[in-house]
C-alpha cells in the first residue's frame, strides 16, 4: 500500500484542484455606465457684494426650462415688497413651476434696507443706464445678462396696486403691447381685486429715465414693476404671479438690441458726448444725468434726450431735448439750474462739453 500512496495523493489533490476550477464563479459582467447627470444647480447662491460689502442672495424654485427674475426691495424703504416675494417663494416651493426656473431676489438693496429709497447717494432706480452704475445694480445687471432671463418681475409698494410696464422712457407704445395686453386680461382674471395696468411713463405724468424696467426690457426680457397694493394682498395675487411667470417667457421681447439703453451712446462719433465729462458734471450737481439717443427721430423730430434728476419729492427728471447729444445735455443744463434756483458755482458746462466733444 505504501508505493501507492503517492500516486493517490497527487490523484486527489489534482481532482481537488480539478473541482476548485469548476466551482470558481464567473467574473461578475459591468452594468452600462449611466448618462452623465446634469451639471448640479444650487438652489440658492450670492452673486455679488453691497457697497458695504453684503451679499447679495439669489433663491431659485424649479429646475428646468425658461429662467424668470423677481426682484423685490431695490428701494430699501419698502420692506413690504421683500416680505411678499418671500412669501411667494414659499408657496411656489410647495407647487413649483412646470418647465420654469425662478429666481428670486428678495432684497437688491441691502445697504439701504429697510429705511432709505437712496443708495449711494441716488435712486438705485434712476441708475440703470449710468456709465457706472452704482454696485448694487451693476452686480444684478451682470447676473442678468450671465443668467439670460427671459422675463423680469420688480415687486415695490406704494403706488396702489398695479402693473407698470414699458415704456418709461418715452411715451411711445412698445412693440410687444399688444401681448402685454393679453397677459394682464389673464393676470386679472384670477384676482379678486384687480390691479390696474399702466405704462411706466405714465406714472408721474411723464417719461423716466434709467429704470430697471426699460433696461430689462432692451436687453431681451418681457419686464414688469408690480406695485402691491396692501400688507394682506398675497393672495389676490398669487394666481396672477403664476400667470406671469408661465406666459411672459414665451412672448418674447421684440425689443430690438440696437435700442438698448446701456449709458453708452449709440450715435456718430461726432455727436458723442465723452463719460467722463457727463461723470464729472452729475458729480459737481451731486445727482444723475442720462444721456439717451432716440430710435425714432422722425417721430419726436431731435434725435437726443438728456434727464437729469431732479432731488425734490418724486426725483422728477429736467429734460433737455436737441439734435445733437452736445445741445441735449446743455438745454438740460439750463432747466435744471432754473429748476433747483440756484448757482452751480465753478461749473462751467458749456466749455466742458465743447472740449469733450471736439476731443
Amino acid at each position: 500500500m505504501k508505493r501507492f500512496l503517492p500516486l493517490t495523493l497527487v490523484l486527489l489533490i489534482g481532482c481537488h484542484e480539478h473541482r476548485c476550477k469548476q466551482s470558481e464563479p464567473a467574473a461578475p459582467v459591468k452594468p452600462p455606465a449611466k448618462p452623465a447627470p446634469e451639471p448640479y444647480e444650487p438652489d440658492q447662491g450670492v452673486y455679488g457684494k453691497s457697497t458695504r460689502g453684503q451679499d447679495l442672495k439669489w433663491y431659485r424654485v424649479g429646475n428646468a426650462g425658461p429662467k424668470v427674475l423677481i426682484t423685490a426691495c431695490i428701494h430699501g424703504n419698502e420692506p413690504y415688497s421683500e416680505k411678499t416675494v418671500s412669501a411667494f417663494m414659499e408657496k411656489l416651493r410647495k407647487d413649483p413651476p412646470k418647465n420654469r426656473r425662478v429666481y428670486i431676489v428678495p432684497i437688491v438693496s441691502p445697504d439701504s434696507y429697510p429705511n432709505s429709497r437712496e443708495v449711494d447717494g441716488v435712486d438705485p432706480n434712476r441708475n440703470w443706464d449710468a456709465a457706472q452704475p452704482i454696485t448694487p445694480i451693476k452686480a444684478l445687471q451682470d447676473f442678468f445678462l450671465k443668467m439670460n432671463f427671459q422675463a423680469a418681475m420688480s415687486c415695490h409698494t406704494g403706488a396702489g396696486g398695479g402693473w407698470f410696464y414699458p415704456y418709461g422712457n418715452k411715451n411711445d407704445l412698445c412693440p410687444d403691447d399688444a401681448a402685454y395686453q393679453q397677459m394682464f386680461k389673464d393676470m386679472s382674471a384670477t384676482q379678486q381685486q384687480p390691479y390696474y395696468t399702466k405704462r411706466a411713463c405714465e406714472m408721474y405724468g411723464h417719461p423716466i429715465h434709467g429704470s430697471e424696467l426699460d433696461w430689462y426690457y432692451a436687453h431681451g426680457a418681457i419686464a414688469l414693476v408690480t406695485e402691491l397694493k396692501t400688507k394682506n394682498d398675497v393672495d389676490n395675487i398669487y394666481d396672477a404671479f403664476k400667470v406671469f411667470i408661465d406666459q411672459a417667457p414665451q412672448l418674447k421681447s421684440k425689443q430690438r438690441s440696437s435700442e438698448s439703453l446701456t449709458g453708452e451712446t449709440l450715435t456718430p462719433e461726432d455727436s458723442m458726448i465723452q463719460t467722463d465729462t457727463v461723470n464729472n458734471v452729475a458729480k459737481e450737481l451731486k445727482t444723475q444725468i442720462h444721456v439717451h439717443y432716440t430710435a425714432e427721430p422722425e417721430t419726436t423730430g431731435q434725435s437726443w434726450c438728456v434727464s437729469i434728476d431732479a432731488k425734490d419729492q418724486n426725483y422728477n427728471p429736467v429734460f433737455g431735448h436737441a439734435n445733437t447729444a452736445e445741445q441735449a445735455l446743455l438745454n438740460a443744463l439750463t432747466r435744471y439750474i432754473k429748476h433747483q434756483k440756484a448757482t452751480i458755482d465753478n461749473l462751467t458746462p458749456k466749455n466742458q462739453v465743447k472740449e469733450a466733444v471736439a476731443a
